[in-house]
């Protein structure tokens, strides 16, 4: 079980992204190449947390993510292209 889990079901927009954001550096800052699964836990839970992922790939150009999603068919979704 991630060591997130429990972190994500209590507080999801504050602790969560500050715990992910150090973790994120540290394993950059280590590794050539970071790739971290979205989302074990379900959707991404609000657009702040969505844009914590963009400043991150922004930042850090050895860090790539992947994950699912669902949505409606009438949902206009956002893909950054």
């Amino acid at each position: 079980m991630s060591k997130f889990y429990s972190i994500a079901k209590k507080s999801p927009n504050g602790e969560l992204m500050a715990r992910l954001a150090k973790e994120i550096e540290s394993l950059c800052a280590t590794y050539q190449k970071v790739a971290i699964r979205l989302h074990v836990l379900g959707d991404f839970f609000s657009v702040e947390y969505t844009e914590f992922w963009i400043r991150h790939l922004n930042m850090y150009p050895n860090l790539h993510v992947w994950g699912y999603t669902a949505h409606k068919n009438e949902t206009n979704i956002v893909t950054g292209k």
